[in-house]
């Protein structure tokens, strides 16, 4: 199920601001080129929160939060002006979800931040299995 939370939250900064905020790609990016940003930076996330998070080799490590963070800021430095930086399908749905209901918005990127960032995050699951089990 999408994320209620960011649903919630999205709401919530439109109830306080009269405003509302939603990822979208520059205007000249195609679709298929945002939402292959969005799995690619998707999937190095990821990744990245399986190795040093979840990895029971590095458990109890002391920069998990620190790689997980610049992970993010690599991402959103490479392609958050091009794709619109969500690289999470909550981030997007969520405030897309409320723009749309409430200011006036469209649906027409939602497949770009539900598509990219499931394919990414599906594919580095898939990659840190095999990897773990060929090891």
């Amino acid at each position: 199920p999408l994320d209620i939370g960011a649903f919630a939250g999205a709401l919530v900064v439109h109830l306080i601001s009269g405003q509302t905020f939603a990822p979208t790609p520059f205007a000249l990016v195609k679709p298929f080129s945002a939402t292959l940003c969005e799995a690619l930076y998707t999937f190095l996330l990821v990744y990245v929160v399986f190795r040093v998070a979840v990895d029971q080799k590095v458990a109890g490590n002391s920069y998990y939060g620190l790689a997980i963070g610049f992970t993010v800021m690599v991402a959103a430095f490479a392609v958050g002006a091009h794709s619109g930086g969500a690289f999470n399908p909550a981030v997007g749905f969520g405030p897309i979800a409320v723009k749309a209901l409430f200011g006036g918005g469209g649906w027409s990127d939602l497949p770009i931040y539900l598509i990219g960032p499931s394919v990414g995050a599906a594919l580095a699951a898939l990659t840190v299995r095999a990897q773990d089990q060929s090891a």
